[in-house]
């Protein structure tokens, strides 16, 4: 794909679909939703991407790619830990805001074989580095160092295995509700005293 330039027609490709894919999910939406969005024909649209999970690819590829580069920002920056802590949570909350319930759902489930992979893939990089991020906490003091790093990588991808439970989407009205009530429950358990 980096061979691709990315010219004007391929931005408003990229742009048509990703809006579609955020509103209506990943499945619902056709290439020929995407080419009557961008104002392009099916022929352009195969100039730049041999199928529609190609571009979903490209997209995934690049949200996961920006998330990378803030959170690398972040652990880098002279921050406490707490600090740090709580840029991470307001950064997750944001990005939650790009996605629809249904598409959060499709990647969490997706029969896809590619998606499924490149999420799958995602999201080892992603507990890699938050491995990294619970040494650093233990280190400043901020996360009990009894408590087994392995445990809490366990508690997490708990919870990306909970994602894939379609009842759960169903208590939610929307993804930022999804994510804050998470993190709520992951951080600060359901005691009301986070602010103490």
């Amino acid at each position: 794909m980096s061979e691709i330039k990315r010219n004007k027609k391929f931005n408003d490709i990229y742009a048509a679909a990703k809006k579609l894919f955020w509103q209506y999910g990943i499945k619902k939406v056709t290439v020929e939703d995407i080419c009557n969005e961008a104002k392009v024909s099916r022929m352009t649209f195969y100039k730049y991407f041999s199928n529609k999970i190609e571009l979903v690819l490209v997209i995934l590829g690049d949200l996961f790619d920006d998330a990378t580069k803030k959170y690398d920002e972040l652990f880098s920056n002279n921050d406490s830990f707490s600090e740090k802590l709580k840029k991470m949570l307001d950064l997750k909350i944001q990005l939650s805001n790009e996605f629809s319930m249904q598409v959060v759902q499709e990647l969490y489930n997706s029969d896809i074989e590619e998606i499924k992979t490149f999420f799958e893939e995602s999201m080892t990089a992603s507990l890699a580095k938050t491995r990294e991020f619970i040494e650093l906490g233990k280190k400043e003091g901020a996360i009990k160092k009894d408590l087994p790093t392995e445990f809490i990588i366990y508690q997490i991808d708990m919870i990306y295995k909970q994602m894939q439970d379609e009842s759960l989407y169903k208590m939610f009205k929307d993804t930022t509700e999804l994510t804050q009530s998470i993190l709520d429950i992951f951080f600060y358990g359901i005691i009301n005293d986070k602010d103490k």
